[in-house]
């Protein structure tokens, strides 16, 4: 992958998170929503629907070979990743 193409699946891949984190925001208020109207056990319900062969299965299909495209990386705590992120700056990549 020369460089360019690296920043192109950079931006595609925070564009993705954006995305996904926005949606996994509206899925929480959602539930809170529920909760708040007195619905009962919204939260083994969740956990029910992650836990099942058809989530799994749908997950692995989804991220099949995706580990293989990305290079193996130094284990980071969350913070230390993010400071990290903070500091990184490449030409034509945002901070």
């Amino acid at each position: 992958m020369n460089d360019e193409e690296q920043k192109q699946f950079i931006r595609y891949l925070a564009k993705r998170v954006k995305e996904l984190y926005r949606e996994l925001l509206a899925h929480q208020a959602f539930a809170q929503y529920l909760k708040l109207e007195g619905y009962r056990d919204v939260d083994e319900i969740i956990e029910s629907a992650r836990q099942s062969p058809e989530a799994q299965a749908k997950f692995e299909a989804y991220f099949r070979g995706f580990d293989e495209l990305i290079p193996p990386a130094v284990d980071l705590e969350e913070e230390a990743l993010r400071e990290l992120l903070q500091r990184w700056k490449q030409d034509g990549l945002p901070n």
